[in-house]
């Protein structure tokens, strides 16, 4: 799909509690990105790279050799637990990306600042996300979250080591997803991923219940009642021709659920392909690399038990396993936001951090990667042409008087960030 193409006219709004939840300026932008995509390559598998203790002199020269995959390990978070991370780099920005300053005639083209970002997880943590950035200066800096938690990541000029240190979100008067993302306090020991068995062994016998599988067809949710320790509930699912893949997932309020996908070729049957094994019962799951049958078996069991849960199914198509979507998000600001960050290039790696942190999911659940292209982004007070904040539906009008039918910036779509009236976010396609 071009990604150049004109769309009709749209703006979407919606308020946030703050810079430091990303993804909430998003939840209305997914149905959008999905008109505006064309393909891109994207290596898919893993591969070890060299390893740094946490010491300045340890990883600087992994950095300074330009690997893209290296370790870190024995990074100790404020609650004294010691983690390792397996860092990747990854590509944000589109070709011909620039930083653009606001002028009266236009925009000045200027050299966006060059960063390096990384991606991490941890091999203790399913749920956890690295993000870390190496700015021009050399200063390193980015954040580790899991489960409701949020860690700052910091190595300046003077440090010897990366520093965690853990950081609040205040909060926002009268946000109205206040209740929505609440981060409940969690004992840190709940937060782990369950032990993973030898040799991938499922914890049930498959054989006993096997031919009772029911089928279930992509694009449909089967409704569970609940379920005790002992037989588990089982679907045979089918991909049809096309077919590049699929993801299916678990969804439920109460109790301690665990998915898994069994290879249907698997003689011996007694192995899983993929189970995340977290407490409770949000889980998922994406299989790419397809067996020759194209048939699998998902279950749903527990050792202990659950409520009512939805087990979810569907394929992905069009994409072979080396390639995603992509869509070019240009990024517009006013002056206040480089006044809550700092700086303008603090603003960039504020947003370099945010795609890196939103691609996660992006990637795994809508094969889809967001790519920065053109970042606006005023220098002075001077240079910013929006008026003093009022509200988000005139903030709106600013943007669209601004942007409408301006074909100069490299972007398929338009994102205006302001920390001013409620941390408003706006969506724009110009026709």
């Amino acid at each position: 799909m071009d990604a150049n193409r004109s769309s009709p006219e749209m703006a979407l709004l919606h308020q946030c509690s703050g810079l430091d939840q990303p993804a909430c300026k998003w939840r209305n932008i997914v149905a959008m990105l999905l008109t505006l995509c064309w393909f891109i390559a994207a290596p898919l598998t893993k591969a070890a790279g060299p390893e740094a203790t946490n010491q300045r002199s340890s990883i600087i020269p992994i950095l300074d050799a330009g690997e893209p995959l290296w370790r870190l390990s024995g990074l100790v978070l404020p609650t004294q637990q010691s983690l390792d991370i397996d860092f990747r780099e990854v590509q944000l920005y589109a070709n011909g990306s620039a930083l653009l300053r606001p002028t009266a005639d236009g925009f000045e083209r200027l050299p966006r600042e060059s960063l390096r970002v990384f991606v991490g997880e941890s091999p203790v943590s399913a749920e956890g996300i690295a993000v870390l950035i190496r700015r021009e200066d050399g200063r390193l800096q980015g954040s580790w979250e899991d489960a409701g938690l949020r860690y700052e990541l910091e190595m300046l000029a003077a440090d010897n080591q990366l520093s965690a240190t853990e950081r609040s979100v205040p909060p926002i008067p009268g946000n109205p997803f206040e209740g929505d993302e609440i981060r409940i306090e969690v004992d840190p020991a709940t937060r782990m991923a369950k032990p993973r068995p030898v040799n991938q062994e499922l914890p049930f016998d498959l054989s006993a219940v096997r031919q009772s599988a029911k089928q279930l067809r992509s694009g449909q949710s089967a409704a569970l009642m609940g379920g005790v320790d002992g037989v588990p509930a089982i679907y045979r699912i089918d991909l049809p021709a096309g077919a590049k893949g699929f993801r299916t997932a678990i969804s439920a309020t109460a109790g301690d659920a665990d998915l898994y996908v069994i290879d249907a070729d698997d003689p011996a049957g007694n192995t899983f392909l993929c189970a995340p094994l977290l407490s409770g019962s949000e889980e998922s799951c994406v299989v790419r690399e397809l067996n020759s049958s194209r048939q699998y078996l998902l279950a749903v069991h527990t050792a202990s038990q659950y409520g009512s849960l939805s087990l979810d199914f569907s394929t992905v198509s069009n994409l072979n396993p080396d390639q995603l979507y992509g869509a070019t998000i240009a990024l517009d600001t006013d002056y206040e936001m480089v006044q809550a960050l700092g700086s303008v290039g603090d603003v960039q790696a504020y947003f370099a951090s945010l795609f890196a942190y939103l691609n996660v999911t992006y990637e795994s659940e809508i094969s889809t990667r967001l790519l920065i292209g053109d970042q606006i982004i005023p220098q002075s007070d001077a240079d910013d042409v929006y008026e003093s904040w009022t509200s988000c539906g005139d903030r709106i009008v600013e943007v669209q008087s601004r942007y409408g039918g301006n074909a100069s910036i490299e972007r398929s779509l338009l994102a205006h960030f302001s920390p001013s009236g409620g941390n408003c976010g706006v969506a724009y396609t110009p026709d």
